[in-house]
């Protein structure tokens, strides 16, 4: 296994070679990323997505249910936060 760092698209969907495990999230040089323990010679894909803490509870909308929690991370000085979940 190796460790692999991948940068978070603007898009919120994040495809990562399946059977890898999500270490942490973190911003580096303003970009989040995620990085993973990787199998070598692995197919196929797993999925993680971005859901985003809306700025006040009134724009709180309802979202498909979220799978396994990867983790969290900040941007603009903590004023947009971000999480991060396997699909």
């Amino acid at each position: 296994m190796k460790i692999y760092r991948y940068q978070i698209p603007p898009s919120g969907r994040l495809e990562i070679p399946a059977g890898s495990e999500p270490l942490c999230v973190q911003v580096q040089h303003g970009i989040p990323c995620v990085w993973a323990r990787v199998p070598e010679g692995g197919t196929g894909t797993k999925l993680l997505r971005l859901y985003p803490t809306p700025l006040t509870p009134l724009l709180a909308q309802e979202v498909a249910p979220l799978g396994k929690y990867v983790g969290t991370f900040q941007l603009d000085a903590g004023n947009l936060v971000f999480h991060v979940f396997e699909d």
